[in-house]
């Protein structure tokens, strides 16, 4: 038993470890724009902090894998592989627009949402007086439950327009064999007779017409391609600036607001770009992250040159992670998203005075918090042993921030 336990425990080392560093910057970057800085290393939230910029990292690192793999530098303008290049294109870009989803909505858990009412359950048609099906629907009287009401309304519903849709495609499966029977029987066959002389005239004629598509089609797919790239150049641009301005600092408290798809989009895409430039610049050959992935990159002599060449962008997008994103993940899941509370300090020394108190971190010492008022705002180390309580739910408030930031700017 000892020895199992043993063993598992040098299995997750590694990881958590890992977990913690990115943890422990993720939370350093996001403290650091108010000033302050922890070095407090017995801290379990920093385990659970690393592993949404994990993810996010793991995410950006396939991607520029898979895109370096694929259409490296050098490859940009081949013409020979020009339909695999736009494949490629685009299923990076699907990719990404998945993770990006994804991944927002992950990091959506834990925040605050007000209830709905329970007539949500009333079935409504779903395109309104215009729905002929949903509204006869709506009139069935089923004398039951309204949860029940709604799943067998529902259920008809949804079955009906199944059901016209299959029959729909039946029908233009019908007409289109109709068509193609018709086209077959008004075929004219034409026998042209033509000397070997005209012959090799049509087939020079259609050699030189050959030579002139190829070269119109060779700038075609030339300028789809310079196209493509000044599209990732103003894309990367976007992302950097969109950032820029969603750094979160004191002002950010006065119209928070949670994680969306376009900053998270943002910095994926800006990470990817990053990490694709320096792997351009690395000695690995893209053949080798195609196959054994996993066998060349665990070699020491290639995991050494990665770790050379990617600590610079992968810390930079760990920072930029904990400036931008890490403050609008719920403090539920454990991330940075700021609590309104209200502190009852045993020292007359600490006065708030009219200022709204955030609560954005702390460690085994001290409360990290910020007051903030209309106009100016100022951070906080609160020592705990001059704090009696924290405030952090009444009767007509709660501690989530989204709510209240509303509330208060209204």
């Amino acid at each position: 038993m000892f020895d199992k336990l043993k063993e598992v425990s040098k299995i997750l080392i590694i990881p958590s470890a890992i977990l913690y560093f990115f943890g422990f910057i993720c939370i350093n970057a996001y403290l650091s724009r108010f000033g302050i800085v922890s070095f407090d290393l017995i801290n379990t939230r920093y385990i659970i902090a690393g592993i949404y910029p994990l993810l996010s990292l793991t995410v950006a690192m396939f991607l520029s894998w898979l895109m370096y793999a694929h259409i490296p530098i050098d490859k940009l303008f081949e013409i020979k592989s020009w339909k695999k290049r736009f494949l490629n294109h685009l299923q990076i870009l699907i990719y990404l627009l998945i993770a990006d989803l994804a991944l927002s909505q992950l990091m959506k858990i834990g925040l605050y949402t007000t209830p709905l009412n329970n007539q949500i359950l009333i079935f409504k048609p779903l395109f309104g007086n215009y729905d002929f099906i949903g509204e006869k629907i709506l009139q069935i009287p089923i004398n039951i439950s309204l949860g029940a009401n709604f799943i067998l309304k529902f259920w008809l519903y949804s079955f009906s327009y199944l059901f016209l849709f299959i029959i729909a495609i039946a029908c233009l499966t019908t007409i289109n064999s109709w068509i193609i029977s018709l086209r077959r029987k008004c075929e004219i066959k034409k026998d042209i007779d033509k000397t070997d002389v005209s012959q090799l005239a049509i087939l020079i004629t259609e050699k030189e017409k050959d030579k002139t598509y190829n070269n119109y089609f060779s700038f075609f797919i030339f300028s789809l391609d310079i196209l493509i790239i000044c599209l990732y150049i103003s894309t990367a641009i976007c992302s950097f600036l969109k950032l820029r301005i969603e750094l979160f600092d004191f002002q950010s408290f006065s119209y928070f607001q949670p994680i969306n798809e376009g900053l998270l989009f943002s910095w994926l895409f800006s990470s990817i770009f990053t990490i694709y430039i320096f792997l351009n610049n690395t000695e690995l050959p893209a053949e080798q992250l195609k196959l054994k992935f996993i066998e060349h990159i665990s070699n020491y002599g290639n995991l050494q040159i990665v770790a050379q060449q990617l600590v610079i962008p992968l810390l930079a997008s760990l920072f930029i992670f904990g400036a931008t994103i890490f403050p609008k993940i719920s403090f539920v899941i454990g991330g940075g998203e700021p609590r309104l509370v209200k502190i009852i300090a045993n020292d007359s020394t600490l006065v708030f005075n009219h200022e709204k108190i955030f609560l954005i971190g702390e460690d085994n010492q001290f409360l990290f918090v910020v007051a903030t008022n209309n106009k100016n705002g100022r951070a906080l180390q609160i020592n705990k042993n001059i704090v009696s309580y924290i405030e952090t739910k009444n009767i007509t408030e709660t501690s989530t921030s989204t709510e209240l930031l509303e509330k208060y700017t209204k």
